[in-house]
């Protein structure tokens, strides 16, 4: 993620105060000029080099949302970090892992006898052996209501579980036949 000063304070014109019951994974990414950056630096907030080496971004864990914060709000007052990165309209977007608290809620999601799991296997190679091994997608149910994917040992949304299968597909992996026939045909 990189946000220029012009896409942030874009970003800001139509900001969305966030509740703390709202946040899903592990950390948040933040919407933050340069001139901000020792602001944040304070409220032990980390910074996120882009790939290519030109930006990047701050990020802070939602375990520190709750905790008091160093800055005072406009009016002077006391407040949480979560109260702070609201009003200064920082708060942009979600990342990570999902939280502690919503990965032990969660259950396979079972139709009739058996979990619902699918697998991609991966491609043959030219000397005929697999290049890398099987992709095991588990749906998994939360007391929320939001529909999530185990894939091997990470968590995560519905839609990020579809955009790596959709990766995963475009990188030659399949389905696996025996599967298609029973849970498809």
């Amino acid at each position: 993620m990189k946000l220029g000063k012009r896409d942030i304070a874009k970003f800001r014109e139509n900001y969305e105060v966030q509740e703390f019951g709202s946040f899903i994974k592990e950390e948040i990414a933040l919407a933050v000029t340069f001139d901000e950056k020792d602001d944040v630096k304070r409220l032990r907030a980390k910074w996120n080099p882009a790939d290519d080496g030109k930006g990047g971004f701050w990020s802070i864990s939602t375990k520190r949302l709750k905790d008091a914060c160093p800055h005072h709000n406009a009016a002077g007052e006391d407040c949480t970090v979560l109260e702070w990165l609201n009003e200064q309209k920082m708060i942009h977007s979600q990342m990570g892992m999902l939280t502690v608290d919503i990965r032990r809620n969660l259950t396979p999601r079972s139709e009739g006898s058996g979990f619902l799991t699918y697998s991609l296997t991966p491609p043959v190679g030219i000397d005929g052996n697999r290049e890398g091994s099987t992709v095991l997608f588990q749906e998994m149910e939360c007391p929320n209501s939001f529909p999530y994917i185990r894939v091997g040992d990470d968590f995560m949304t519905a839609a990020d579980g579809r955009a790596k299968w959709d990766a995963l597909v475009e990188k030659g992996y399949t389905r696996s036949q025996d599967e298609v026939a029973t849970k498809v045909g």
